[in-house]
């Protein structure tokens, strides 16, 4: 699903977070093997790319906005830490 110039978001239903981080590892993996040329970048000879996931047990009162603000949290997190390479941001249920 696109969600930027640059972003895309991928919605794994039923995932646990041992199963998201493997997904998240295969996509950078997947991405680096490609080796595609990325002559204008600082950061690599080829394109890289930072992968943030957010993983919560949704309820009734779930708020997609904090999840999408969680997600950017972690890619903000992800580049930050110098790029190529995936953060997690784990939404635990909040205490009523």
């Amino acid at each position: 699903m696109p969600y930027g110039e640059e972003e895309f978001a991928v919605i794994l239903p039923n995932t646990d977070t041992e199963e998201a981080t493997h997904v998240a590892d295969k996509i950078c993996h997947a991405v680096c093997t490609l080796a595609i040329p990325h002559r204008n970048s600082q950061v690599s000879p080829h394109v890289t790319i930072s992968v943030e996931f957010t993983t919560k047990i949704p309820q009734p009162d779930s708020d997609l906005e904090e999840m999408i603000s969680a997600a950017d949290w972690a890619l903000y997190q992800a580049k930050a830490a110098g790029r190529d390479r995936f953060v997690q941001n784990i939404l635990l249920p909040r205490s009523k």
